[in-house]
């Protein structure tokens, strides 16, 4: 028999539940991991929000079988469990209502890596709409053992897609198909990274690929913009177009470095660290001639593009560095710190998304005009980036003068 410990209950506290009648209500996320016939650990996934009644019969666990329960996905109480029995159900009983007794139960998991994004950094139309979407669709592909890098290629197939649809914009069907096209490329952006957390399968070729599904969608929309509307307007959109995706790039670099030095030093995420990963530097000759190129796509992604808050974001890690070695006891207090502080900031990131371009994209078609879309990308979101970088070197600074006072003194 097993039972599902809550936040504020220990492990060695759990109450035997009947496996076919329990009900768990997931408060914002839940899942439950399983071993199937075979080599290797599958995860099924329950993902619910709102919140929903399940119950845990509908997975079907043999006896014996092992899964791992997390209450949701942001407090760390995940567990390994066994079912040891089954019990039928008797309709008088309110469960949990059985004796307490020892549970064949696994220690907690360490560090787990949340399968969601941050939550007080996300931006407001991914946490509420197009993450709660992808959720919906995880326990699915895990089910079918999708990988996640089959979903991000599937996301860029729907975005080239929408490519082609808003090369026709100026017909309302198809401005409205290529904005659909780009929410489901949102949907399964968000989806891979779910499923990749969940099945424990982040690995350093995907986060490329993730890059590279990226910028090819946006890259097909542009193209097919620059094409419909250079037989309105001249072939001087081109120079327009290639302006735009050039700050666009940069911009999104910028973000999402900035992104994940939230993760990396409010949450200690080692998936964040911006280091050179596996030991193999782009300059090898030795190297495969497919990882120097991923080397290098990774390189330019989440580094070289975000050269504008480079100064900044290097003087910080130099500093914060200095501070968790000072005085490595008092390392979980710093981070603490440094997310009440940061964390404002980097929702106030999320406007150089790229769901605000997509939206943006959308209304310039709606409107005929989508030229107008690339300017706002060079003036007005540059000069967002330009505000963002200044307000990110001052709160920097207010942040180790803070330090400063609690005995954490900066370099």
């Amino acid at each position: 028999m097993y039972g599902l410990p809550g936040p504020g209950q220990a492990p060695g506290s759990l109450s035997v539940q009947d496996i076919t009648a329990t009900q768990v209500t997931a408060s914002s996320l839940g899942r439950a991991a399983f071993r199937q016939p075979g080599p290797g650990f599958y995860t099924y996934a329950i993902i619910y929000s709102p919140p929903i009644t399940s119950k845990l019969s509908q997975f079907g666990f043999r006896l014996n079988e092992r899964f791992r329960y997390e209450y949701n996905f942001f407090d760390g109480w995940i567990f390994d469990i066994r079912l040891e029995g089954e019990q039928p159900l008797d309709p008088k009983h309110t469960y949990p209502s059985l004796p307490k007794r020892a549970c064949a139960i696994g220690s907690p998991v360490k560090n787990p890596e949340p399968i969601r994004r941050t939550a007080e950094i996300e931006e407001i139309t991914n946490r509420n709409f197009i993450h709660p979407m992808a959720s919906r669709l995880v326990p699915l592909f895990a089910r079918m053992r999708i990988t996640p890098n089959a979903v991000s290629i599937s996301g860029m197939l729907l975005g080239i897609l929408a490519g082609f649809a808003y090369y026709r914009y100026q017909d309302l069907r198809f401005a409205i198909t290529g904005f659909i096209l780009m929410i489901a490329w949102h949907v399964m952006d968000g989806a891979d990274g779910q499923l990749a957390r969940l099945t424990h399968s982040q690995s350093y070729f995907g986060k490329v690929l993730d890059g590279i599904c990226d910028n090819v969608t946006f890259l097909a929309v542009y193209t097919s913009l620059a094409i419909a509307l250079s037989r309105r307007l001249g072939d001087w959109v081109y120079a327009l177009v290639v302006a735009a995706g050039v700050c666009h790039a940069v911009q999104s670099a910028t973000y999402e470095v900035q992104r994940q030095e939230y993760d990396f030093w409010g949450w200690e995420r080692k998936s964040a660290e911006s280091s050179q990963p596996d030991g193999l530097a782009s300059h090898d000759a030795h190297a495969p001639i497919v990882r120097r190129l991923f080397d290098f796509l990774h390189q330019l992604f989440y580094g070289r593009l975000s050269f504008p808050a480079a100064y900044v974001t290097r003087k910080f890690r130099t500093t914060m560095t200095a501070a968790l070695e000072r005085q490595p006891e008092r390392a979980a207090l710093v981070r603490q710190r440094y997310r009440e502080a940061f964390a404002p900031l980097v929702r106030r990131w999320s406007l150089l998304s790229a769901n605000y371009r997509s939206l943006g994209i959308f209304i310039g078609a709606l409107l005929k005009a989508p030229e107008y879309y690339f300017w706002l990308e060079i003036v007005g979101f540059s000069t967002i980036l330009g505000l963002l970088i200044y307000m990110q070197s001052v709160r920097s600074r207010t942040f180790f003068d803070t330090l400063d006072t609690a005995n954490v003194t900066s370099p």
